[in-house]
Parts: C-alpha cells; sequence; structure tokens
C-alpha cells in the first residue's frame, strides 16, 4: 500500500480520485486533499457529478468548509484537504498534513495542479517523500512501459501529458514491434478542448484561445516533440507536432504520418496492436469515433480505417490514427505507470 496525497482536484485530479476509489483501492491509500481554488464544498459537488463521465453511483460525498479544519468525506472516511490560496510554507494547511505522521507516513503527492512546472520542492520541503506531476515539467518524465528505470533516484517525476504519453508509448511499439527504425515524421493532436479556454470570444494571453471553444477548430501550440525526445532520445529532432482544438468535450485523436526503414503493408502497421507491444489496448474493427474511447477498458484505441501504408526506396512511409481518452484514460495510465514504478522495486521505501 502507498499513501498518496491529491494537490489540485481539477479535471485530472477528480478522475485520479474516482479511479483510485473504484479501482486501485488496495494499492493506494489516499490520505488528504488540496486545491488553491476549489472548496471541498465545491470539490464534492464536482465529484459527484460530471457531464462526461456520469454521476459517481454508489459513492456518498461531502465537503466541509472550514478555515482550520476543511475536509473531504467519500464513503463517510473524511479526509484533510488544504485550500491554501498563498505560498506553501510551513505555516500552510499542507504542511500541517504532510507532517504528521499520524496522517500521513512517507507519502507520494499526486500533483494534479499544473502550477509548479518548473519547480515542485515545496511538496518535499514540507514533508513528502516523492512528487508525480500529472503535467508536462522540467523532471524527468516517466511512461508506463517505456521507461520506468528512469524513476530511480528521483524524488520528483513528470508523468508528461495526456498526447504525450500516448505518443510515446505508440511510438515505441512502432520500433520494437515492427523492428524498423523511424527516419522521421509528424503527429497532429486534435484535442478536446478545455478549461484554459473561453466559451464566447474573450480575451486571452494566447488570443487564439480567447476565442469561442464550442465553435472553433483552434490552431494551437504543443511542446510534445520535445517531450517525446526528452524519453525516446533517439527520436529527439526527428519528430515534429503540431495541435488543435476542437468543440469535442473529451476524446482526442493523435494522427501519426512515420518514415520508417522498413518497407511496410497495412496489416503490418495494424499488428502493432494486436501483439501485446501495447498493454491494455482494445482492437476493435468496427468503424469508430473519437466518444468511443470515453470509459472504455484502456486508454486509447486505434483506427483501423486510417491505416495507410506505401513502400518507397528508403522503407515506407505510415500513416495511421488513435483515439485516447484525455482525461481517465491519462490519469489511469498514470496510475499504472506509478504502480509500474512500485513493483519494480524503486520507491520501496513508501511501501507499507
Amino acid at each position: 500500500m502507498v499513501n498518496v496525497f491529491i494537490y489540485g482536484m481539477g479535471r485530472i485530479g477528480r478522475a485520479v480520485t474516482r479511479l483510485l476509489y473504484d479501482e486501485y483501492s488496495s494499492t493506494f491509500n489516499i490520505v488528504g486533499f488540496g486545491d488553491p481554488i476549489l472548496t471541498p464544498s465545491k470539490c464534492a459537488y464536482l465529484l459527484k457529478y460530471d457531464t462526461v463521465y456520469g454521476q459517481w453511483k454508489d459513492t456518498e460525498v461531502e465537503g466541509t468548509d472550514s478555515d482550520t479544519n476543511a475536509t473531504l468525506s467519500i464513503n463517510s472516511t473524511s479526509y484533510p484537504f488544504a485550500n491554501d490560496t498563498g505560498v506553501l510554507d510551513s505555516d500552510s494547511k499542507l504542511y500541517s498534513i504532510l507532517s504528521d505522521t499520524t496522517i500521513a507516513n512517507n507519502v507520494a503527492v499526486l500533483d494534479c495542479s499544473g502550477l509548479f512546472p518548473v519547480r515542485g520542492g515545496e511538496f518535499l520541503n514540507l514533508g513528502a517523500k516523492y512528487v508525480v506531476k500529472f503535467y508536462p515539467s522540467d523532471s524527468n518524465v516517466i511512461v508506463r512501459g517505456v521507461n520506468i528505470e528512469s524513476a530511480n533516484d528521483q524524488d520528483m517525476i513528470s508523468m508528461g501529458s495526456c498526447s504525450t504519453e500516448i505518443a510515446v508509448r505508440v511510438l515505441n511499439a512502432v520500433e520494437s514491434s515492427l523492428g524498423a527504425e523511424v527516419l522521421c515524421g509528424g503527429i497532429t493532436t486534435i484535442h478536446a478542448y478545455t478549461n484554459d479556454q473561453a466559451i464566447a470570444d474573450s480575451y486571452s494571453e494566447a488570443p487564439e484561445r480567447g476565442r469561442a471553444a464550442a465553435q472553433n477548430i483552434v490552431p494551437t501550440t504543443t511542446n510534445a516533440d520535445d517531450l517525446i525526445g526528452s524519453v525516446l532520445t533517439s527520436l529527439s529532432t526527428k519528430i515534429v507536432t503540431n495541435a488543435y482544438r476542437v468543440p469535442v468535450l473529451c476524446g482526442s485523436l493523435l494522427q501519426f504520418e512515420l518514415c520508417t526503414s522498413s518497407g511496410f503493408v497495412e496489416d503490418d502497421i495494424f499488428n502493432i496492436f494486436n501483439d501485446g507491444s501495447l498493454s491494455d489496448i482494445t482492437v476493435v474493427e468496427d468503424s469508430i469515433v473519437s466518444s468511443d474511447v470515453i470509459n472504455s477498458s484502456g486508454s486509447m484505441l486505434p483506427v483501423r480505417n486510417t491505416v495507410r501504408a506505401v513502400v518507397e526506396t528508403f522503407g515506407s512511409l505510415i500513416k495511421f490514427a488513435v483515439v485516447y481518452d484525455n482525461e481517465k484514460g491519462f490519469a489511469k495510465d498514470c496510475l499504472e505507470c506509478l504502480y509500474e514504478i512500485i513493483s519494480g522495486g524503486f520507491w520501496n521505501d513508501i511501501l507499507h
């Protein structure tokens, strides 16, 4: 069992919470929650009701707002809730939780806030044993099934992003399953809109993100190529990426266009998803759309009718797409990654 504290109760933090209760209660033990914006009562409401994943059935959730004793209760178990809005220091509610060995001991903070991309040491200074960032940062990016060993001797890691995590797993499978080098390629992210976009046209530091999210296909920035290269160093500088936000709530798509060193036909490409190189993949022959991945057993589904292959003198140009759950699917992959780290013996000092 591993003690975890969840910081940041936005879309990913709430998905993580539901998963920990519904599927990972025998592996992870929640010791508390924190969020710099949401109060416990507001967090309880958003945990109960979700437009994408539906009501959290058979689960009682209540929040108690207090300046000194805020709590979030799930199925009658009450957890301390740190809703500090200022600097996280020794005067913060978070410190009182993480430093209290009767509440938490050898805790891993699951940071779902997105607030500390170039730091995160605050949690370590406050008593956390490890910090796992569920967003891109300057910490080592760890991807399940690819580079788990890189977590060794690290007390702070990043899980990258929903699109990067899927891209790395697929690219790694292309090279290991097909036995061919990826010479170069491009990846396009077609992503559901998110809370940093506007519903109606308004001001934004990134002007395009201030345009109405439900009415536009919005070209946006991505650093996925850098993150991919940080994990798969052989592909550093070989992959270019771009991204678009589209008017759907959840369920996104990655389109791969890759030049490989060997010649392949379309069935070779689709077999990547059938041969076990990628765990938890459900292969369906039906024509699917992005929403079909929501609440599916795996985090991604290959789209059969997008597979194309052209044999060239250098090898092949291959093209295919996968749809992926950019919220709950990403959260589940991150928890599976953390489980692989623990079961691999790298963070044994937080087992109890």
